[in-house]
């Protein structure tokens, strides 16, 4: 059976969540609370695209937000907490299994800085092939 764009995030979005040892919530596309921002390290999964057929293609994001610190009068990337989320996202992408789907890492997992506010997020693309005939 076909799968829409919300089917394919709620797959992906329970098999992320509690895996990745943050300090914070874990929520699916356009739920993270606003209070949050800044202050909590969030997993946002998020369904980009894709394409129907008897195999559906698509993308799905994982980005996980990690709050900057206060250094020297000013906030800066926390290096070291990016660093074990990206390993922690890198043992996500290795081992997730989905029954009917073949997944696989698009790009590298990598950290970007989110300049309207005080955090940067790391970024996990997966590609995934799902059978749905």
């Amino acid at each position: 059976m076909k799968k829409t764009g919300l089917q394919f995030e709620k797959d992906f979005f329970n098999a992320v969540k509690g895996s990745l040892g943050i300090n914070g919530g874990y929520y699916r596309d356009g739920i993270r609370p606003l209070e949050n921002v800044s202050k909590s390290e969030d997993c946002l999964v998020i369904y980009k695209t894709g394409i129907d057929g008897d195999i559906q293609v698509g993308y799905i994001t994982i980005n996980v937000y990690i709050p900057d610190l206060s250094f020297d009068g000013r906030k800066v990337k926390d290096i070291g907490r990016c660093g074990v989320i990206e390993e922690s996202l890198n043992q996500f992408a290795e081992s997730v299994r989905l029954d009917g789907y073949m997944i696989e890492r698009e790009g590298t997992i990598k950290t970007f800085q989110v300049f309207e506010t005080d955090e940067h997020f790391v970024h996990l693309e997966l590609k995934y092939n799902y059978l749905s005939i």
